[in-house]
């Protein structure tokens, strides 16, 4: 409507401010993520699908709105009552499981490479599945937000719960790393001081049962078991020296002491990371009110002006072709382009996608 108010009767300035704003979305889509980028999208093709029509039969511009508006507005309450009461299905078992499958992924790591030192292989199969648990786990809560009064006064422990997950997980890797330098350089030793204490962090995660913590409630014991051995830590690497030969000399002392400071990290990482778990299965927990760092995901700017450009150079191109020629159905391929460039500009490729 503000387009048409400007332009009404210059159509070659009402085509280039409709292009525009295409641009426009398509940079917010660019910049943004999930449901806020698809947004964007929304808004910038569905301008162009009724712009055009608007401005051909002007004085119908308000009705064609006000249309358009109703069957959008009504669609939403129509596939919000079904889905609410007909056919009801939340995305809250899918944040469960997700959850829960990323507690036991890592318990599965930490067994793996702290208890059996053979997660090599494992430690590189599973860093870029890790990666896409975070992501996923970020999309999941992003959606239950809005879905779920359970999930939503749980967010705050769940975005901790994915910031602790990745901290835990990246220093699980130094620690493995370690104790791979450790092996490569000869101290045995060391190694064998080690294993004791790393056998007692795996059953500290471990419930009663001897098996990992497979939904919140049952975390809980692991969680006061895991900070009681971080608590009484001192104790436990005066034993891991003392298991040293007495032969041993300062080098592998130095080493002892920095492998057991990596393996304490671990240890209070993994005890947070619990602890958080542990608190989903109550509705109000004080690590709500935490301060934890979060899950951000960092956009590149240039990319999503370099991709409201493109998309305005595109549409620009294909509507001086139809205005030139006078191509009859011109109309159509400049609203597939504007629906091409909102919809694909988030795709790996977009020419292909497109």
């Amino acid at each position: 409507l503000l387009f048409l108010s400007l332009f009404a009767q210059q159509r070659d300035l009402f085509m280039l401010a409709l292009t525009a704003w295409i641009g426009l979305c398509v940079a917010g889509s660019r910049w943004l993520r999930n449901f806020q980028a698809y947004g964007f999208v929304l808004a910038g093709y569905t301008a162009y699908i009724i712009g055009y029509p608007a401005y051909v039969h002007a004085d119908a511009a308000f009705d064609i709105a006000v249309d358009r508006l109703a069957a959008v507005t009504l669609g939403i309450l129509c596939s919000g009552l079904i889905g609410a009461v007909i056919f009801p299905r939340s995305s809250t078992p899918d944040l469960v499981r997700t959850v829960r499958k990323s507690f036991l992924d890592f318990y599965s790591l930490i067994e793996q490479t702290v208890a059996r030192n053979n997660g090599r292989d494992l430690l590189h199969r599973t860093r870029q599945d890790f990666a896409q648990q975070v992501i996923s786990l970020e999309e999941v809560r992003n959606a239950s937000f809005f879905e779920s009064p359970e999930s939503r006064i749980r967010s705050h422990r769940l975005r901790r719960f994915n910031s602790e997950f990745m901290m835990a997980s990246t220093t699980l890797h130094v620690v493995h790393r370690l104790r791979e330098d450790l092996a490569q350089r000869g101290f045995d030793d060391v190694l064998n001081a080690l294993n004791p204490l790393n056998n007692t962090f795996l059953h500290a995660l471990q419930t009663r049962s001897g098996h990992a913590p497979g939904s919140a409630a049952a975390a809980l014991p692991a969680a006061l078991q895991l900070a009681t051995l971080a608590a009484n830590w001192e104790s436990h690497a005066v034993l891991a020296h003392a298991r040293l030969p007495a032969t041993a000399s300062d080098t592998e002392h130095i080493e002892l002491d920095g492998a057991l400071a990596m393996l304490h990290q671990l240890v209070v990482e993994t005890r947070d990371y619990t602890e958080t778990f542990a608190s989903l299965d109550s509705p109000r927990s004080p690590r709500e009110q935490e301060k934890s760092l979060g899950l951000i995901a960092h956009a590149d700017g240039l990319m999503a002006v370099i991709a409201g450009l493109r998309a305005m150079l595109a549409l620009s191109a294909v509507s001086i072709f139809w205005i030139h020629s006078g191509w009859a159905d011109g109309f159509s391929a400049a609203l597939l382009a504007a629906v091409g460039c909102a919809l694909f500009v988030n795709a790996p490729i977009p020419v292909l996608a497109a």
